[in-house]
């Protein structure tokens, strides 16, 4: 009996050591059971972990302009009702529409010295260029206002006259053949009154004299290059 009590003592000591840890070594505890995933601190990139930016102040859009705002120094016009507005500056002119109760107007953009003023009257004109562009009124029947005394006095194209529009810097020779002189470049927004065209209608012939810069002064241009304006169906024959 006693031999059997110590023999189990004996095995119970042996069991026991043999399930002791390593000196020195401290058993892991236990993680309790956790339903978020938590992320260290330390873990998260310094860009990634920067403060909550302060809310900004909230700004209110800028209104778009009204279609009817001017620009900064522009001449402004006011015109009343009845008030007839053309194609070129005359009253020989086409009309191009006649002013309403209230009208409002775009900005004057030219004069002329016999008493005309010009706008753009902001419809597609793909082909037009320079004074074309502009719609003409007479400045006895209407009010100028703000930066008028700047507006550039030109001379407007005349009515009743085919014209020539040049959109690219053009040469025009002293005869219909690239192979004679030329006589003067003309730019774009320049213009000539366009008499006519050679037989085989290659080259058309243009005057200076209703032109843009004005002087007496005729000459040929292919007549790839003619960009119209004007009653100028049909053109004249002319010779050489």
């Amino acid at each position: 009996m006693q031999r059997g009590l110590l023999l189990w003592m004996a095995l119970s000591v042996l069991f026991m050591g043999g399930c002791q840890f390593p000196a020195g070594t401290t058993p892991a505890p236990m993680l309790e059971p956790t339903n978020t995933l938590a992320i260290p601190t330390s873990t998260i990139h310094p860009a990634l972990a920067s403060e909550t930016p302060e809310p900004t102040e909230t700004i209110a859009p800028v209104p778009a302009p009204s279609e009817t705002s001017q620009p900064a120094g522009a001449c402004e016009i006011s015109v009343p009702a009845g008030v007839n507005i053309y194609t070129r500056p005359s009253i020989e002119a086409d009309l191009f529409y006649t002013t309403g109760e209230g009208e409002l107007m775009p900005p004057a953009l030219a004069r002329t010295n016999d008493g005309w003023i010009g706008f753009d009257p902001g419809i597609a004109q793909a082909a037009n260029v320079g004074p074309f562009r502009l719609r003409w009124l007479q400045e006895s029947q209407v009010t100028l206002t703000g930066g008028c005394s700047g507006l550039p006095v030109i001379q407007g194209p005349p009515p009743g006259v085919c014209f020539n529009m040049f959109m690219v810097p053009s040469e025009v020779h002293s005869g219909p053949d690239y192979s004679t002189s030329v006589v003067i470049t003309l730019d774009y927004g320049d213009y000539a009154e366009l008499l006519g065209t050679t037989p085989d209608q290659s080259w058309a012939k243009i005057s200076m004299l209703r032109g843009s810069p004005s002087m007496d002064l005729q000459g040929w241009i292919d007549i790839a290059s003619l960009n119209v304006n004007g009653p100028c169906t049909p053109l004249p024959t002319v010779q050489p």
